[in-house]
């Protein structure tokens, strides 16, 4: 059985060691299956913001469904990133999850 989740998310499963001598976002650790988002995306993700860096740890995501399976979980769980999930069905305030139908003609007005 998987634990639930610190931020009250969705359980997690057991999250790879990282090495000790990588930097905080590692510049991606082979061989990682994704963990919470589809295709690869999560070393995907940890590669570029291990080579590019960030000036922050905030996100913002729109088509996030449930929060269980998306592209910013990983970062919010390995490393602590926190931000903004949008979706259309789904709603979660232990996660920042907001429910809003997104269009072209509404996404300013949401921020």
């Amino acid at each position: 059985l998987r634990e639930a989740a610190a931020d009250g998310g969705p359980p997690s499963p057991k999250l790879p060691e990282l090495s000790p001598g990588l930097q905080p976002l590692s510049i991606w650790e082979r061989d990682i299956p994704p963990i919470f988002s589809e295709s690869q995306k999560d070393p995907i993700l940890e590669r570029l913001f291990g080579l590019l860096g960030t000036s922050n740890r905030f996100f913002v995501e729109i088509g996030t469904q449930s929060g269980e399976q998306c592209n910013t979980r990983y970062l919010r769980v390995r490393y602590g990133f926190r931000g903004l999930m949008i979706d259309d069905n789904f709603e979660n305030p232990a996660i920042n999850q907001k429910r809003h139908f997104v269009t072209a003609a509404n996404v300013a007005a949401i921020f």
